[in-house]
């Protein structure tokens, strides 16, 4: 619990090997999407996380509706 709040930093790692890039890589992408990406977390049960982009499509009419997954 005490790393999520810094786990999507750039160079933040827990972890004797790593980079500390990927969730950083992640939620840029994420973010130049639109989207955002949240995570939960609970010792014993695990982690979750959550990642939502809107994207458009066109119903029947032709109109262009945005979703959100």
């Amino acid at each position: 619990p005490e790393n999520l709040e810094n786990i999507f930093e750039p160079l933040y790692t827990a972890k004797a090997h790593g980079t500390g890039l990927n969730l950083a890589i992640c939620q840029e992408i994420i973010n130049n999407h639109i989207g955002t990406i949240s995570v939960d977390s609970e010792i014993g049960f695990g982690t979750t996380f959550r990642i939502f982009i809107s994207f458009a499509v066109k119903d029947e009419s032709g109109f262009k509706i945005t979703i959100s997954i």
